[in-house]
């Protein structure tokens, strides 16, 4: 609707996708194709035909072979999809047979789960978040201090301490 700031969207922080069991569990992954190895009951992620994260995760699993066939297609009749990443979360938690794809922000908030492998980067689409500031005339300066704040260097601390990357502040594409 045009209500941005010109030059005001920003890149500010990323995310990554990693691959997690029950924090009671003995499993260790050193590469993705482990997974065929690991004597899980399901795998939980996001929805993969309707949830970014889900998706993701489909896309990585296709990219890799395993004895003629994608991992993708070797683990899809265990997948169980849940509405979101926090669904798929609290599923590995619930249950030490469950492995699970989810977001590392979603995993670092949990005592019940631990992080068996983490995607690289490379392997997925960027997974960034943006600020920008909208414009109207009672804006108040609270705001403006507040998108400010969001690029310091104490908010990229509390980031990472969430699990997230922060980025150097770049414009980022509409």
């Amino acid at each position: 609707a045009g209500r941005i700031v010109p030059g005001s969207r920003k890149a500010i922080l990323s995310n990554r996708i990693v691959i997690i069991a029950h924090a009671s569990s003995s499993w260790t992954m050193s590469a993705p194709q482990d997974l065929v190895k690991l004597p899980f009951q399901y795998l939980s992620l996001a929805n993969p035909d309707a949830v970014p994260a889900g998706k993701y995760a489909r896309q990585y699993l296709s990219g890799f072979q395993v004895k003629g066939k994608t991992l993708w297609e070797i683990l899809s009749p265990k997948v169980a999809p849940t509405l979101d990443v926090r669904a798929a979360l609290a599923v590995v938690a619930a249950d030490p047979s469950i492995v699970g794809i989810v977001y590392r922000t979603d995993a670092v908030v949990s005592n019940k789960v631990k992080i068996l492998f983490e995607i690289p980067e490379k392997d997925v689409p960027p997974i960034v978040y943006t600020a920008a500031r909208i414009q109207r005339p009672d804006a108040p300066y609270s705001a403006r201090m507040f998108y400010e704040f969001l690029f310091t260097k104490d908010a990229q601390r509390i980031f990472q301490e969430h699990g997230f990357a922060p980025l150097e502040a770049k414009v980022a594409a509409r």
